[in-house]
């Protein structure tokens, strides 16, 4: 099975702005295959100094590299029909489908995209942060001599966590299963101690009688007990 681990780093977080950079990591049968691809890319606007901040990339950097339009192919050809593990996909599928519809070439579907932040949501529900520091300072993934943010950096750091976020997803499958499970059997004994019908009672009127004036000169008339005995008869009500 091939994944492709995918981060990228862009001139922004809004609408219109466009790819600066995309960085990706083969895995082959859930292990890194050794295999990497990574572009720079010229975005033909301005890179906003927020985003200059976070990744360290400024439009010099990129005057002389290709346009998307003149690498999307070798993207695609990269890419092919495998899966996509992205952290916060809903960012990075996003810009990488927008780069695709202006260069016209179709979008990347949804089902071949997996969310790295929807599965550490899952796997580690009593973590206060998912972003991808917080999740190399979980795992004890070193980051030393990361200052800035770098997509194919990035990408290298998500196929570290990936592998380790699947170990700690079966674990919670694996415990909401027994959960259910336990639920299921306790459940089933239930219904299978529960008559199909009521006992016939055995006691007399008699007997009942003999024992209220047994509970009455013990206990005295204003016992609890005497609230139980069945009223006019009714012999089902005794306990």
């Amino acid at each position: 099975m091939r994944e492709l681990i995918l981060d990228t780093e862009s001139t922004g977080l809004g609408e219109s702005d466009r790819l600066i950079e995309i960085g990706i990591v083969e895995h082959i049968d859930g292990m890194p295959s050794g295999e990497v691809f990574h572009w720079f890319i010229n975005p033909d606007r301005q890179i906003s100094q927020e985003a200059t901040d976070v990744h360290g990339i400024t439009n010099d950097d990129l005057r002389e590299k290709p346009f998307f339009s003149e690498i999307v192919d070798d993207v695609l050809a990269a890419i092919g029909q495998d899966i996509l593990v992205m952290h916060n996909a809903e960012f990075d599928h996003g810009i990488m489908n927008r780069e695709l519809v202006m260069a016209d070439r179709s979008p990347l579907p949804d089902d071949q995209v997996i969310d790295t932040l929807t599965l550490a949501r899952k796997a580690l529900p009593h973590r206060g942060r998912h972003n991808l520091e917080a999740l190399c300072n979980y795992y004890s993934i070193n980051r030393a001599g990361r200052r800035l943010h770098s997509a194919l950096d990035d990408a290298k750091l998500l196929s570290d966590i990936y592998p380790l976020l699947l170990r700690d997803l079966d674990s919670v499958d694996m415990i909401d299963l027994l959960d259910e499970k336990t639920n299921a059997d306790a459940r089933e004994r239930s219904r299978s101690l529960q008559r199909p019908e009521p006992l016939t009672p055995r006691l007399t009127k008699e007997d009942i009688r003999q024992h209220q004036d047994y509970i009455r000169s013990v206990i005295g008339p204003d016992s609890v007990w005497l609230r139980h005995f069945p009223q006019d008869g009714d012999m089902t009500a005794t306990h």
